[in-house]
């Protein structure tokens, strides 16, 4: 456990308890005075890791970026990512038949970073599941509006009525909460591995607690909740486990042969070491049934492959299923927050998890990911032909998105 996820436990223990010695007070009683100094003394033990945090940020945040070795000037937003938190990133920028590779500051390890450097991609990981199900439904497999109870059974209808269907889950309008009930505290209390143990038939009984939002397929409201079920319907309709059919029929066509669904292993000499938002250290994540929505462990020149052939569909054997999942379908709901914030997703259409965004009158298609230690962006414009992968190994920033925009928007070479 890093020093900044020491906070959490003291933190919302103290404050339980202040609660609790609250309610008891308004009730007339008096509690054992005791109760209220150890409420206090839980407070103040959570602020000493924060505090510590802080100050460690501020001294990252403030050294100097690291010289960019790339020698492209179209990676220049990239390079400027790097430096204080950010500790590493690699990127891979496809252009027609030219490419570009650079990488930027360290792996947390002995070894460099590059594009060969394996790391967590995170929510990239649901483009891969949504070209699952494409590719399953050109083989008859299972069909786009097949309801989400056939596969697990017991999932419960909205209250008017409406049945999950795998296509709602693709585009995250299937009105399920963005996690499961019982992971959110394990979220609060800043787990430093959230989802390990939770296994596929945890996440069922989850799904069948979980009654879905009314007006499924209309407004896309992320979900991981809702990518995971994807994932283990898909893997229940042919009785194959899902880290087998990514693998058979997704990354053994394309070549993608550092890509797998795992728990990254920090023993490899090829793997980066994550780092969180205050630049400490962090443990890789097992994702276990959520692996549908994050799970993917890759490499820069893997997710470089994975671009082109979302921009070159003809050329590989999925061209069928990449062209389904890119099919825009419905708006990107943006909360308030990010509507105040800024988050340039305003417009944004969903595929098969896809996101389709107009960036200064071109069309976008990308994602991004980020898990405790990891950040990543994907995207490409088809008109162009140009596309980029960016990889780091500090847990994702909005900085990311912006910088991989910034390359596919800017002037070609």
């Amino acid at each position: 456990m890093t020093v900044m996820r020491a906070w959490a436990p003291p933190f919302w223990s103290g404050a339980l308890i202040g609660f609790l010695h609250t309610i008891v007070n308004l009730f007339g009683a008096e509690p054992p005075a005791a109760v209220g100094y150890a409420s206090g003394i839980l407070l103040a033990a959570s602020a000493i890791p924060v505090l510590i945090g802080v100050g460690h940020r501020l001294i990252v945040g403030r050294q100097a970026g690291f010289e960019d070795r790339s020698g492209d000037p179209q990676l220049a937003p990239i390079a400027r990512l790097v430096g204080g938190r950010v500790r590493g990133a690699v990127a891979v920028l496809v252009e027609g038949e030219r490419r570009a590779e650079g990488s930027w500051g360290g792996s947390g390890t002995d070894r460099p970073l590059d594009s060969g450097t394996r790391v967590e991609i995170g929510s990239v990981t649901k483009t891969f599941t949504a070209t699952l199900l494409a590719e399953m439904v050109g083989r008859g497999e299972v069909a786009l509006d097949d309801r989400l109870a056939e596969y697990v059974p017991g999932v419960p209808a909205s209250r008017t009525r409406e049945e999950v269907t795998l296509v709602d889950l693709a585009t995250h309008s299937a009105g399920l909460p963005r996690l499961p009930r019982e992971l959110i505290l394990r979220a609060l209390l800043q787990s430093p591995d959230p989802y390990r143990g939770f296994n596929e038939r945890r996440l069922a009984a989850a799904a069948r607690r979980t009654r879905p939002r009314s007006g499924l397929g209309e407004t896309a409201r992320y979900s991981n909740f809702g990518v995971s079920l994807l994932g283990h319907a898909l893997a229940r309709a042919v009785g194959r486990s899902y880290a087998d059919l990514i693998g058979e029929r997704i990354l053994q066509p394309l070549g993608l042969e550092e890509t797998t669904v795992a728990r990254l292993d920090e023993t490899n000499s090829r793997a980066a070491r994550g780092h969180d938002a205050f630049a400490f250290a962090v443990p890789p994540w097992d994702l276990a049934a959520i692996a549908p929505a994050g799970g993917i462990v890759s490499t820069a020149a893997d997710m470089a492959r994975w671009v082109e052939a979302q921009m070159r569909p003809d050329s590989t054997p999925l061209a069928d299923a990449i062209r389904l999942a890119h099919e825009p379908r419905l708006p990107l709901h943006v909360s308030a927050v990010g509507q105040i914030l800024g988050s340039g997703l305003g417009g944004s259409r969903v595929g098969l998890a896809w996101i389709s965004t107009a960036v200064d009158d071109r069309r976008v298609v990308w994602h991004n990911g980020g898990t405790g230690g990891f950040g990543s962006f994907v995207g490409f414009d088809p008109e162009s032909a140009r596309g980029i992968a960016v990889l780091t190994n500090s847990t994702h920033a909005r900085r990311l998105d912006a910088a991989g925009m910034a390359v596919l928007s800017s002037a070609p070479s």
